[in-house]
């Protein structure tokens, strides 16, 4: 199963949770900066939900780390404070999409579905050639 963690200093609805849940992935919530590097930190990851507004830090202030760990991590960045700025640090940076809130539900779960699809192969093609599996992990929340 694949990994996400939701990074958002609001807690994300229960039903929200059953919808990622439901497109593959295993849910991991952190609800500030700190907590998001001590989590991604201990396992690994395939996909961060990422709130650019954060208690303890700007959300794309920790994208380089989470890079340095996993350069074939998907980000998905998300704010409801959309500004250019915001945007074109994050781009830079390396996220993989940015989305304004509110969004709808269905698209998220598309593009979560779309981003699982691209995980599977690529994770396919390199346990293929190195001739390993795939791990699983343990759901976590930090706060």
């Amino acid at each position: 199963m694949l990994k996400i963690i939701v990074v958002d200093s609001e807690k994300p609805e229960k039903a929200t949770v059953k919808m990622i849940e439901s497109c593959g992935f295993r849910v991991s919530i952190a609800r500030t900066g700190k907590a998001a590097l001590k989590l991604f930190g201990e396992a690994d990851f395939d996909l961060i939900l990422l709130d650019m507004f954060l208690p303890d830090c700007m959300g794309y202030e920790l994208i380089p780390d989470f890079r340095k760990k996993n350069p074939d991590v998907r980000i998905i960045s998300t704010t409801t404070y959309n500004t250019r700025e915001i945007e074109t640090n994050s781009r830079a940076l390396g996220v993989t999409y940015y989305m304004s809130k509110p969004f709808r539900s269905e698209t998220l779960k598309s593009l979560l579905k779309h981003m699982a699809r691209q995980i599977d192969r690529r994770v396919g093609a390199a346990g293929r050639n190195q001739g390993g599996e795939n791990a699983t992990h343990s759901t976590r929340r930090l706060r």
